[in-house]
């Protein structure tokens, strides 16, 4: 009987110190889940830097694109003009072949 009493204290106590773990356990994990929290937040961060560079490499390059795209059509009016010129040459050539004939 009174080992079975003894069995009994010796359950209860491991119960306790179970209980008090599982505490301290749970304390443990949350401050486990804290850490991964503040690691994806940093890592958030880092993506976050990330995007932002490229979000201005992406605007430097939107830009140089742009002037590029000014300067195209800017040698596109000259061609043109250069047509024009070409035209205007060739109807004076025609003009002076007109009058040898």
């Amino acid at each position: 009987m009174r080992r079975e009493k003894k069995k009994n204290k010796e359950d209860e106590d491991r119960g306790v110190a179970r209980g008090s773990g599982g505490v301290a356990g749970g304390q443990e994990e949350w401050q486990g889940s804290q850490e991964e929290w503040q690691g994806s937040q940093e890592e958030w961060q880092g993506g976050h830097e990330e995007w932002q560079g490229s979000r201005e490499e992406w605007q430097g390059s939107r830009e140089e694109w742009q002037g590029s795209r000014e300067e195209w059509q800017g040698s596109r009016e000259e061609w043109q003009r250069g047509q024009e010129e070409w035209q205007g040459g060739q109807e004076e050539w025609q003009g002076g072949q007109e009058e040898w004939q």
